[in-house]
């Protein structure tokens, strides 16, 4: 087992989470502004662009953050974050819609330390292999 690559994948999770929770946050926030006191369909557009945006960077920047960083066999790491990002964001959307919002620190550290499991876990399944061909 590689610890190095679990501190990788911890670091990447980390930028990647702080890139997404950016963007949804002002997304949203953005939303709330063009909300008028007539209509407040007007934030929708705005709130699920921020949203789909948010959740299709999230495996975008895991792949390539950890590309960038010489490892590959990363699919656990961002298909297993990238659903994980969406159920946090939808478990935590009313925390993020409300002025200045934030998820809570304790989902997210969680989730950065899932994600530093989930990116030892190909490097396990091809350390298995090359052991089976030697």
């Amino acid at each position: 087992m590689r610890p190095l690559r679990h501190v990788k994948a911890a670091v990447i999770t980390a930028l990647a989470t702080a890139a997404c929770h950016t963007v949804l946050a002002t997304g949203f926030s953005r939303a709330r502004a063009q909300e008028t006191a007539e209509s407040s369909w007007a934030a929708l557009p705005g709130m699920a662009a921020g949203f789909l945006l948010s959740c299709a960077l999230m495996p975008l920047l895991l792949w390539a953050g950890m590309r960038l960083l010489g490892e590959r066999r990363t699919f656990p790491l961002f298909l297993g974050c990238g659903a994980l990002w969406v159920l946090l964001v939808l478990l935590y959307v009313d925390d993020v819609d409300r002025p200045s919002g934030h998820m809570p620190v304790l989902a997210l550290v969680l989730f950065v330390a899932a994600g530093a499991l989930l990116g030892g876990a190909g490097a396990a399944r091809e350390e298995g292999r090359g052991a089976g061909n030697g």
